[in-house]
């Protein structure tokens, strides 16, 4: 649901507060690509689990 009134120090922790959210999906997201690598029983490198950590590094900044 959108801000009607655009204006104001609680649109900022709003807009802060959706930020955050955006971020924690992101990061949920790819911890459970991580667990599906690791669970899989399938071989990966760790070039590939290098990359999902980075990913996930930069999610939560």
């Amino acid at each position: 649901m959108p801000l009607t009134n655009i204006q104001g120090r609680h649109v900022e922790k709003y807009r802060s507060f959706k930020n955050f959210l955006n971020h924690n999906h992101n990061a949920l997201d790819i911890i459970a690509d991580m667990e599906l690598l690791y669970y899989s029983g399938k071989p990966f490198s760790l070039s590939v689990a290098k990359h999902k950590y980075n990913e996930l590094s930069d999610a939560v900044r």
